[in-house]
């Protein structure tokens, strides 16, 4: 499901802060899943992919912390 069906499905379901993190963590897996989908990557779509692997390893974190 793309993501700009997959937000507004998810949006309102869990009371703050909950429904915060779940969207970032939602958006970010959208990002890295576009990022990781190109057929050739440059030094710069390594890099961007490199960050958002880790944003996305903090937000399981976080997530697993706080609201698991």
């Amino acid at each position: 499901m793309p993501v700009y069906c997959t937000i507004p499905v998810f949006d309102s379901l869990l009371p703050e802060p909950h429904n915060t993190q779940i969207l970032k963590l939602i958006f970010d897996l959208a990002h890295w899943h576009g990022l990781a989908k190109l057929q050739m990557h440059t030094d710069c779509t390594l890099e961007l992919l490199l960050q958002i692997t880790v944003a996305f390893g903090a937000g399981i974190c976080k997530f697993e912390e706080k609201t698991c």
